[in-house]
């Protein structure tokens, strides 16, 4: 009988041991949800200003010819040189002007930059436009306050395409790390520029929305 009880005490504790250890082997797992809220974010980053240097050269129109009393000639212009045809010294002298000037374009590469996260689109939007479109020679008017040279147009392209006749581009968000780079072009009439050095008063905006 003392035997038996001696198995019986020795099996209950070594169930016991084995329950107790085997309990504190136990693990348990769990998979929580991780939830990351990115506000709407936008930067953009641009110049304070444009200057745009035109050479005599890119003025010029070579396709006109212009006649000289003298005969056969060519007319020496800063920057360039353009040929000329002749006429008789008692013909009408040609008045034709050999310089283009309705239309000059200004190109800018990389002219502005912008970082961000799209709203509900995803998606970043570039403006671009006119913001006051009188220049003066050195910031004063000429004769009457007649603008002496007009911003007629700008334009906006993806930095590395050709450029169109965009006022505005909608692209995906870049996010925060490689921004979205563009070009700008503007368009600039200097029929009433009658004199040379600087013109200022000009400004362009450009804008850029998260949606």
């Amino acid at each position: 009988m003392k035997n038996f009880s001696t198995r019986c005490f020795l099996a209950c504790v070594a169930a016991c041991a084995t329950a107790t250890f085997a309990e504190t082997a136990r693990a348990v797992e769990a998979t929580p949800d991780v939830e990351v809220n990115i506000p709407n974010v936008i930067y953009l980053k641009t110049f304070s200003k444009f200057i745009c240097d035109f050479p005599a050269a890119s003025l010029i129109a070579p396709a006109i010819v212009n006649p000289d009393v003298s005969g056969t000639a060519t007319i020496e212009a800063t920057g360039g040189t353009v040929a000329v045809g002749s006429i008789s010294k008692n013909a009408n002298i040609g008045v034709t002007s050999p310089f283009t000037f309705a239309s000059q374009k200004c190109d800018a590469t990389n002219a502005f930059a912008v970082w961000g996260t799209g709203g509900t689109n995803g998606e970043i939007k570039v403006n671009v436009a006119v913001d006051d479109n009188s220049l003066t020679h050195n910031g004063i008017a000429a004769g009457a306050g007649v603008p002496e040279m007009t911003l007629s147009n700008i334009y906006v392209q993806e930095n590395g395409t050709a450029m169109a006749t965009d006022t505005q581009k909608t692209k995906l968000a870049p996010g925060l790390s490689t921004p979205y780079k563009g070009d700008i072009r503007l368009d600039l009439d200097i029929t009433d520029a009658t004199r040379s050095g600087t013109y200022t008063g000009g400004k362009i905006k450009i804008s850029a929305i998260s949606q």
